[in-house]
């Protein structure tokens, strides 16, 4: 019908992706009192997903059409048994945010990468709570990793002033909180993030030390190494006797 009353696909995606977010809410409703609701919340599903695929092509219609998915699927999803919707509604939660900046034309890599980390970890503690024996590396990995890692890569891809100070105080956060918390992941994510843009910061003046200066401090440290080898091992042995500690359920959850 929008097609024949002159729209192009990606607004007639959009009213096909309505209709299925409709009747994909009122299956969902109504599946637990009639056996109607089952049909009814299958054929709102592939609506609204074609719907989607149709629009997703064309800006703004992209960015309309997974805001009103996402719409749906949480209206779905606050039915008992329906927590599928609301994953499936994070995720285009997160796809129309960056369809939205990609439509302002915002280039900043931080807008596109710090909701998806809000998103993964918000699921992530949610997890963490309800089963406290969840790895920190499970539950809050993945939402540190991309809220960090590009942000460190940009810092010694491209330098600069703003990018370097925001990831040193986040990483220092991040640092603080899983000492704080006796957790694996932030502890090591935050702590691989400063060293990495203190050793980017500190570079160019290494470059500059004399050559002389740089091998005679190399030897030094290693003679330094040699002499105290016995007990620098033993502080490692100590240091990972402390961080298996942590989390004395073992990485997985399974006992150490």
């Amino acid at each position: 019908m929008a097609v024949s009353a002159g729209a192009s696909t990606a607004p007639a995606g959009l009213v096909v992706a309505v209709a299925g977010g409709v009747t994909l809410a009122a299956g969902a409703e109504g599946r637990r009192r009639h056996p109607e609701g089952v049909a009814l919340e299958a054929t709102g599903a592939v609506a609204m997903a074609l719907g989607t695929v149709l629009s997703v092509w064309t800006e703004p219609w992209r960015a309309i059409a997974l805001t009103v998915s996402t719409a749906w699927l949480m209206v779905a999803g606050t039915r008992p048994a329906r927590a599928p919707y609301l994953l499936a509604g994070t995720a285009t939660a997160v796809a129309a945010t960056w369809s939205w900046l990609a439509v302002l034309d915002v280039t900043l890599v931080e807008a596109y990468t710090l909701p998806a980390a809000a998103v993964a970890l918000g699921a992530g503690l949610t997890a963490h709570r309800r089963r406290p024996v969840v790895s920190s590396w499970t539950a809050f990995g993945p939402g540190l990793a991309v809220g960090l890692l590009p942000s460190v890569a940009l810092v010694v891809a491209e330098g600069g002033l703003a990018r370097p100070l925001a990831v040193t105080v986040a990483a220092q956060l991040v640092l603080l909180a899983g000492a704080r918390a006796r957790l694996q992941a932030p502890l090591v994510l935050g702590a691989a993030a400063l060293l990495v843009v203190g050793l980017d910061a500190l570079w160019p003046v290494a470059a500059r030390v004399p050559r002389w200066a740089t091998i005679g401090a190399a030897g030094l440290l290693l003679l330094w190494l040699g002499a105290t080898a016995e007990h620098r091992l033993a502080q490692l042995r100590a240091l990972g006797r402390h961080y298996r500690g942590l989390e004395p359920d073992g990485p997985m959850g399974h006992p150490v």
